[in-house]
């Protein structure tokens, strides 16, 4: 439902949403992933500088493997 906001705001950001759920064992088709990527390099930044980097790796994978064990702190390692 709608955000209840005590000024008008525009209907986009009034209806956004955030999922709580996450299913690590559904995949994601590479046309949604590409309109993913797609948004997050047209998210602004502080004076344009747009410092992101992606990398995508599906699990499974060497490069997935290499990613997590080989770059990621063990905290936040995700298998």
């Amino acid at each position: 439902s709608p955000a209840v906001t005590e000024a008008p705001i525009l209907d986009v950001l009034a209806e956004r949403w955030s999922t709580r759920i996450f299913d690590a064992q559904t995949p994601i088709d590479e046309e949604a992933l590409a309109s993913e990527l797609e948004a997050a390099r047209w998210a602004p930044s502080a004076n344009n500088t747009q410092p992101w980097r992606f990398v995508v790796a599906r699990r499974g994978t060497d490069a997935h493997a290499a990613l997590v064990h080989g770059h990621l702190p063990a905290d936040h390692a995700s298998e």
